[in-house]
């Protein structure tokens, strides 16, 4: 009976051991991984150099701290039970029998408790970890000057990208001009196009102001030429009408930006053949800004209507002043060169297309895809 009893006893402390020990080692020692992180920040601030790798690295040794911090005390992770010793021959069954009871429900207690503190520091650590990724981006966001957003909204200019109307203001200014004795040529105005009105009589004419006296009245004269006689020759630009169509079906917030008053702005959408489907869209006119292109104001007040961050938009222009327009209210443009302008004119675009219709054909792989876009800081 004495080596019956004792057989049996060391058996029943054996399975306890394994339990206990399948249940509270887990596959990777906890300490291995708190090192594991630890030193994966080392190295990322070693094989990245300079203030970024600085980050990384603190950031991801903290990561790591912080795991060493949710696990410390934690004697769940690391039970050492003095579990009743074996007793000898000299030991009655019944006693025996009770103290395999007792070591039955110590080792039930015992897998209660681990389960219930690694859920905890499962808890933990995915907390520090949340926390301290949202500080990593936030820092390298701060230290970069950029701001990662969702792209919700598309800005669109109307004139040169949509429709095909930069000659026409062009030839519109030169009569206008005439109109009160002035000699411009088409080659003096044309590369002014796209700026406000008001803008360009001073650059032709320096004596005169675009918002007041004769300057002004040859601005008002352009606008009745623009809506009364080159507007009902006007061209879509290829593809317009379709690629408003494919932004539609993609889900994005549509605002028109345009510079145009409200008269010009009617007669534009209709030319470029897309007013059927911008009818309920947020629109800017002359009218909302103080100053216009290739000032900020205008950009600004259709992000304000359409209810949009800078980084939630991208404009689609076709002139270097809607480039410095946007990126001055930090928001980035693909450009067209339907305008007439060439590349290196629209150099400070995160992206060049022929018209509308070749920024469709090649849709896919287009900035609109990107599911994240980038904020300028102005």
């Amino acid at each position: 009976m004495s080596n019956e009893t004792d057989t049996l006893t060391d058996s029943i402390n054996t399975t306890a051991d394994s339990a206990i020990k399948e249940v509270k080692t887990p596959s990777v020692h906890p300490a291995a991984g708190v090192v594991g992180v630890s030193t994966i920040g080392g190295f990322l601030g070693a094989i990245v150099a300079g203030p970024i790798g600085a980050i990384l690295g603190g950031a991801v040794g903290a990561l790591g701290a912080s795991i060493e911090n949710t696990k410390s005390g934690k004697s769940g992770y690391y039970i050492n039970r003095n579990r009743p010793r074996s007793p000898r021959s000299n030991q009655p069954l019944g006693v025996i029998s009770n103290e395999m009871t007792q070591a039955r429900k110590e080792i039930a207690q015992d897998i209660d408790e681990a389960a219930g503190e690694i859920q905890q520091g499962a808890s933990d650590l995915a907390s520090n970890a949340q926390a301290t990724a949202e500080k990593l981006g936030n820092t390298l966001s701060d230290f970069t000057g950029s701001n990662h957003s969702t792209l919700k909204g598309i800005l669109l200019d109307i004139d040169g990208t949509l429709v095909l109307s930069n000659d026409a203001h062009a030839h519109a200014w030169v009569e206008a001009f005439a109109a009160f004795g002035y000699d411009i040529k088409f080659e003096q105005v044309r590369p002014f196009i796209g700026m406000g009105g008001d803008q360009v009589v001073p650059r032709l004419v320096p004596e005169l102001s675009g918002e007041e006296g004769v300057g002004k009245q040859i601005a008002d004269r352009r606008k009745e030429l623009i809506i009364n006689k080159f507007g009902a020759d006007l061209s879509p630009a290829p593809g317009s009408r379709d690629l408003i169509l494919r932004l539609k079906q993609e889900g994005f917030k549509l605002v028109v930006a345009s510079s145009a008053t409200s008269e010009e702005l009617s007669v534009l959408l209709k030319a470029a053949q897309v007013d059927d489907l911008l009818t309920e869209e947020p629109k800017t006119t002359s009218d909302d800004a103080d100053q216009s292109k290739p000032a900020p104001d205008l950009v600004q007040s259709a992000l304000k209507k359409g209810k949009l961050e800078p980084g939630q938009a991208i404009m689609l222009g076709d002139t270097p002043y809607d480039i410095q327009a946007a990126n001055a209210a930090g928001v980035n443009v693909i450009a067209f060169r339907c305008g007439d302008f060439d590349d290196s004119q629209l150099s400070g675009a995160v992206a060049i297309y022929d018209n509308p219709a070749d920024l469709l054909a090649q849709f896919a792989r287009s900035p609109l895809t990107d599911s994240e876009v980038v904020a300028i800081k102005p």
